[in-house]
């Protein structure tokens, strides 16, 4: 294989903001969360830990998404963080976001054998818009010079 090629290969995949610990437990949480606890304990607590988690590794999934097109860190990052305030701020204010969300991730989860998700339109949930800025700061810590 041409070396050249090779490192263009390896360089779609070098994204250590995304590809991390960290981020992979929020998003196993976010689905134990959405798919399991949701249904059986739903409260406050649940739904606000997935706006959290949401806030967390959105932004980070975007940048990585980006990194194939092999846009500049700081560009990915903000385009991450824009995009995931903007429809988390949808969805938690407006009633068909909401609805088209569910659906949306209940045709993604049951096909994985997951039950159906859930969103509340709830204008508090946009309490957890500040992990943004925690998002932010760990991926210029975990990867800002890629």
């Amino acid at each position: 294989m041409d070396s050249t090629k090779s490192k263009e290969q390896l360089s779609r995949w070098h994204c250590p903001e995304f590809y991390n610990g960290w981020v992979f437990s929020s998003i196993a949480l976010f689905g134990l969360n959405n798919f399991y606890l949701k249904a059986a304990y739903g409260n406050w607590l649940t739904g606000k830990l997935s706006d959290l988690l949401v806030c967390f590794f959105l932004p980070l999934f975007i940048c990585a998404v980006l990194q194939w097109f092999h846009v500049h860190f700081k560009l990915r990052i903000v385009i991450g963080l824009f995009v995931t305030g903007a429809v988390l701020s949808l969805v938690k204010l407006n009633t068909d976001a909401s609805e088209l969300l569910k659906t949306s991730l209940t045709l993604i989860g049951q096909p994985l054998g997951l039950g159906a998700s859930s969103n509340q339109v709830d204008p508090t949930d946009l309490i957890a818009l500040p992990v943004l800025g925690i998002t932010y700061w760990f991926a210029n810590k975990h990867g800002g010079s890629s």
